[in-house]
């Protein structure tokens, strides 16, 4: 692996020092003031969005190739919650410092919905000993639909038929700086290009925009004893005319046997992560669920949200 070179102590501050200090940055940049957060969030496997980011099992069992699929239900009392079904693949090449891989979206939203095919790409800079910068890009075909049948904003009377349907293509970049395999610290934009879909016919005319997302995150895989590990992490999402999103969690992993784990966000959000894995050393297996819940203050109770997901490394 590209790092079993070991850094010499003063280095290693000396990175650590620079990580926190780029994370700090970050949240300092984006404290302002914050149209939604449109893109689904994921409470395992977070780097659905992030081109640059290698699976995390090539890190800790040396397995460079991950598949899976995962469903997600948000916010279960609401009618027409947002539910995101995501298959998704990536392979690390350590000859030649290249990852590939892709995912294919389909998330459903009262009225609205999109499907969404992507390929994906990162090359690794060995910047220095045991230090890798990944560099990636995204791209891929999105399709937004609305149902017109469930607008309820027409004018009395009024009513229509059928779905409106437009196709975008959709790019996003990204890059991860990793360190001694153990730490690494990386800034995403899923959406480079905002979009501004307008839907048009003869008699009627909607518009949505979708605005560019910003994520800045950061974490560890801290090898413990007998092969067992502790993952913190904590992610920082912008997007312009809504409240920053800060959310942060640990996980600590029994060797190849289960995981347990708690996060929580700024949104007063907080929620618990299990999974079981099983397989033999050249694949593994895993079965994940997390429950979130809401603790707001004000407003209406909207439900928990969870999440389930099944995938296989090797």
């Amino acid at each position: 692996m590209w790092s079993s070179r070991i850094f010499k102590k003063n280095e290693m501050k000396i990175y650590q020092k620079i990580a926190a200090l780029f994370l700090c940055m970050m949240i300092g940049f984006f404290q302002q003031d914050l149209q939604a957060q449109q893109l689904p969030f994921y409470t395992q496997n977070q780097d659905t969005n992030a081109p640059s980011f290698i699976n995390g099992d090539y890190f800790k069992y040396d397995l460079p190739t991950q598949a899976g699929i995962r469903y997600r239900y948000q916010w279960t009392q609401v009618e027409g919650a947002p539910r995101t079904l995501n298959a998704h693949f990536s392979h690390w090449n350590e000859d030649y410092n290249l990852s590939l891989g892709g995912n294919l979206i389909s998330d459903q939203t009262g009225p609205t919905s999109f499907t969404g095919i992507y390929g994906k790409a990162a090359y690794g800079i060995q910047v220095s000993r045991g230090v890798l910068i990944a560099v990636g890009m995204t791209g891929g075909l999105v399709q937004y639909r609305i149902n017109g049948e469930e607008l309820h904003f027409l004018e009395p009377g009024e009513e229509k038929n059928g779905s409106l349907t437009k196709l975008f293509p959709d790019f996003g970049a990204g890059a991860t700086v990793y360190i001694d395999e153990k730490y690494y610290f990386g800034i995403t934009i899923p959406q480079v290009f905002g979009l501004n879909l307008d839907f048009r016919d003869e008699q009627n005319s909607v518009n949505t925009e979708r605005v560019r997302h910003y994520y800045a995150n950061a974490g560890a895989f801290i090898p413990l004893y007998e092969g067992s590990f502790l993952e913190p992490n904590v992610e920082v999402r912008y997007v312009e005319n809504t409240p920053l999103l800060i959310a942060a969690g640990i996980r600590y992993i029994y060797k190849e046997n289960f995981w347990v784990g708690v996060n929580g966000t700024s949104s007063r959000a907080a929620g618990v992560d299990a999974g079981v894995m099983w397989g033999s050393g050249d694949n593994l297996f895993k079965l994940g669920y997390a429950l979130t819940n809401y603790f707001q203050q004000y407003g209406p109770n909207f439900g928990s949200t969870q999440e389930i997901g099944i995938s296989v490394s090797w």
